[in-house]
């Protein structure tokens, strides 16, 4: 993962906490990594803005599944639109012929 799609992930993280998002800071410790691997991704976000007392679970989780929300749901709602749409059309040229 690039990291500037990294840090614009960990970014709406880290304020989906309530916590303060440091751009100069993720800019930083960026620089010296180029991509992430997704385990290198999730560690820094574990490490960085999930330990200790800083937040509880329930907030991560809702962090989570707003994540989830605005990129993953969003983008298989799509999908299943248009396979819905092109199937529809699909049976309408056949319905014709």
């Amino acid at each position: 993962m690039h990291v500037s799609e990294a840090g614009h992930l960990i970014s709406e993280f880290v304020i989906s906490l309530g916590l303060e998002w440091d751009a100069d800071d993720y800019e930083n410790l960026s620089n010296s990594i180029g991509a992430f691997r997704f385990s290198s991704f999730l560690a820094l976000i574990e490490s960085k803005y999930c330990s200790g007392d800083k937040i509880d679970t329930d907030g991560i989780v809702e962090a989570v599944h707003e994540i989830f929300r605005t990129y993953i749901q969003d983008v298989l709602k799509t999908v299943s639109q248009r396979r819905t749409k092109k199937a529809s059309r699909t049976k309408l040229e056949s319905d014709r012929t």
